[in-house]
């Protein structure tokens, strides 16, 4: 994946990825941590949305209100690759805080 970013961005490129691993990044004071950790830090409500949740698995349709967060971010090299220059990027999270 991270091979992926590092072709993305020398093409000028963005992807959005959804993340299945906790991956070490940097936030924007330098400090080593974790993406999940920092998402989960993100304040509340830079931004809100409803949103029409179709029927799925069973729940009926539904309106949703949910919130934004966003961050700024350094994605750190996988340790099978050391010595490979971070990529700069954005953590973000949506959440429905009143589900």
């Amino acid at each position: 994946l991270f091979r992926l970013f590092q072709r993305v961005q020398a093409h000028g490129a963005a992807v959005l990825v959804r993340v299945a691993q906790d991956r070490r990044v940097q936030d924007a004071a330098g400090e080593t941590t974790r993406v999940r950790a920092q998402a989960q830090a993100l304040r509340p409500g830079l931004a809100r949305k409803t949103i029409a949740l179709p029927t799925r698995g069973g729940v009926r349709a539904r309106t949703a209100t949910v919130a934004v967060g966003w961050a700024a971010t350094t994605l750190a090299a996988p340790w099978l690759q050391p010595g490979e220059p971070p990529i700069a990027g954005w953590v973000v999270r949506v959440w429905e805080p009143e589900p």
